[in-house]
């Protein structure tokens, strides 16, 4: 059985792992159970390509009770393929018995990195940063939570997330959809006279769903670096003549090419 309690431990995927073709990676696994970290006593880990093949085996250290792994740039060679399909396999002992934890992963020429920060809520909003109520005065958990949401919103429509060129076209949908999670974040417990934060949440999520269908970006599908053309496309496909990017078993091709 995989029932987290049996096992002693969960662990915690939020999203595919990016790697970046000939840069060093260094990648973790966290193992929780309830609200407590539980630290593996000992663990290995693989990286594998979509073909099953070993791409690197890197050694694994139990630091803050999580599991780190450094993939070395050198094994991310030029004749491993663009795309999904990849595979973190991390064998960690948790109470004396092993476990098998997989992660998907993505390999990509550049990574897509969330182009939202707290000090765009608070550009709005002003004395967010003072309201939130664990006492941090930090948001980040919220944009995270977003980032990781809006990653694979892209990939369940087909959009892989690293072939998009200008983060910036994400930019209002995600500042929306945090706005609507923290608002709702200050909902729990709250029964503050005149609170407005359900509305505000409402709000803010029909906002992120307009600028969801408004969003046009320039693709790099081949992954060489540059636009594939002039025309945008868009979360649920091209908006002109561009290609999308055909799947093909667990690799990615374009125009019949596997990348």
């Amino acid at each position: 059985m995989t029932i987290p309690t049996d096992i002693g431990a969960t662990f915690r995927v939020r999203c595919p792992e990016v790697y970046e073709r000939g840069r060093a990676h260094a990648t973790k696994i966290e193992a929780r159970l309830g609200a407590s970290l539980v630290a593996p006593s000992a663990g290995s880990f693989q990286l594998l390509s979509p073909t099953g093949a070993l791409v690197a085996s890197p050694a694994v250290t139990i630091t803050g009770s999580i599991a780190t792994a450094t993939v070395a740039a050198v094994d991310l060679v030029d004749t491993l393929s663009y795309g999904p399909g990849y595979i973190e396999e991390w064998t960690l002992t948790i109470g004396g018995v092993q476990q098998i934890a997989r992660k998907d992963a993505w390999l990509a020429r550049r990574a897509l990195f969330c182009p939202v920060t707290q000090a765009d809520l608070e550009q709005l909003h002003p004395a967010l940063g003072a309201s939130v109520r664990s006492g941090t005065g930090s948001l980040q958990a919220q944009i995270d939570s977003v980032w990781t949401d809006t990653l694979g919103k892209l990939y369940a429509t087909g959009q892989w997330p690293a072939r998009i060129l200008e983060p910036s076209t994400l930019s209002a949908y995600v500042r929306n959809r945090a706005l609507a999670a923290v608002f709702r974040s200050f909902m729990v417990g709250s029964a503050t006279p005149g609170n407005n934060n359900n509305e505000l949440a409402t709000y803010y999520d029909n906002e992120a769903d307009r600028a969801w269908g408004s969003i046009q970006y320039l693709a790099d599908d081949d992954q060489d670096g540059k636009a594939d053309s002039d025309e945008r496309q868009g979360p649920g496909g091209p908006i002109a003549r561009s290609s999308p990017p055909d799947w093909y078993g667990r690799r990615l091709t374009y125009r019949g090419r596997v990348l």
